[in-house]
């Protein structure tokens, strides 16, 4: 876990928490819920987290992978203009 995903994760925890303590609230608000083993919500809620963590993971690798490409393409720029600047040296009776 980065520093930058620190605010994320502890929102999702902190969602977790109080949909555990809502599940305890409807148990005793309402006599005829049973929740199942594992919350419903709780299991969406964690599902949730996980997707949008991925999404996020995905989100940043595309930005990083394009950031690298552009460099990368203006690698190929520099490295073809000292190519042309190196031939034209070379080319007799031309240049300075």
């Amino acid at each position: 876990m980065t520093p930058s995903e620190r605010n994320f994760h502890l929102l999702m925890a902190g969602l977790v928490f109080v949909s555990t303590v809502l599940d305890d609230a409807v148990r005793d608000a309402l006599s005829f819920w049973k929740p199942p083993p594992v919350s419903l919500v709780t299991l969406t809620l964690g599902l949730v987290w996980v997707g949008l963590h991925a999404a996020r993971r995905s989100a940043e690798a595309q930005e990083r992978l394009r950031d690298v490409e552009g460099r990368l393409d203006a690698a190929e720029r520099r490295a073809a203009a000292l190519e042309e600047e190196v031939r034209a040296r070379r080319r007799p009776g031309v240049g300075p």
